[in-house]
């Protein structure tokens, strides 16, 4: 019997971070927004908290600007750039990505770690026992709204 070879890949480091963004209103706002979040940084780095200012200030003001953690590969590469190259507690400068105007802050980083198969096997199938549930039940929502006749009175 052939043994079948899992391919290992690298853990992938996570970070924690909050985040400060205006999302893009036009191009004749591109040069105000830039000003707007250059001047929230400055107040930032005179002693404001971060967190009260994406509150005030962010797009996306929602716990104020937690995006929780990710890890590397899940964001869009000029994301990832700025942010994987910041020490736990720094805050970026102001940079752009296809979403708007930035400025992120790391509150901590972690490494991922390679876990033993048996550590997590009972989770894996958990999960894609879930999977293969919700497949069943997506298929068979879909096949009853082909059978059904809808009728206007």
């Amino acid at each position: 019997m052939k043994r079948s070879t899992i391919r290992q890949s690298r853990p992938k480091p996570k970070a924690l971070l909050r985040n400060i963004v205006k999302h893009p209103k036009g191009d004749s706002y591109f040069d105000a927004m830039r000003v707007e979040m250059e001047d929230i940084l400055e107040r930032i780095k005179a002693g404001k908290s971060f967190e009260e200012s994406a509150g005030e200030n962010s797009d996306c003001p929602e716990n104020s600007g937690s995006l929780g953690s990710f890890a590397r590969g899940t964001m869009v590469q000029e994301f990832e750039d700025v942010v994987f190259n910041l020490e736990p507690g720094q805050s970026s400068d102001v940079f752009t990505t296809q979403f708007g105007f930035h400025i992120a802050k790391v509150t901590d980083k972690k490494s991922s770690i390679a876990c033993e198969l048996a550590d997590v096997k009972e989770i894996i199938v958990r999960e894609l026992r879930q999977e293969l549930e919700q497949k069943a039940i997506d298929n068979f929502i879909d096949s009853e709204r082909k059978k059904a006749v809808i009728e206007d009175k």
